[in-house]
């Protein structure tokens, strides 16, 4: 998913800001995660589309490390609403 973000950022040694956003934590939470059978339960839908998109911020965060460039990672999220926590 961040592959296009990667290939943004190593064109240049020029500062640069880029954005990626994952939109598999949305309800319905369907397709979030690539090869994962869908699950009727949308708290479980929920929880796979967090760890696959932590494990993607993770990988770009190794990635940056490995530049030896002086980088900022933001990540910004928000609480979900899909299971009542805030009725």
């Amino acid at each position: 998913m961040f592959d296009r973000v990667r290939a943004f950022l190593a064109e240049s040694d020029r500062p640069a800001f880029a954005l990626g956003i994952t939109v598999g934590s949305h309800y319905p939470y369907t397709n979030a995660v690539p090869g994962l059978p869908d699950d009727p339960d949308p708290a479980r839908r929920y929880l796979a589309a967090m760890q696959f998109d932590a494990s993607l911020i993770s990988d770009l965060a190794d990635w940056l490390e490995t530049r030896k460039r002086p980088s900022i990672l933001l990540v910004v999220c928000y609480p979900g609403e899909a299971f009542g926590e805030h009725e």
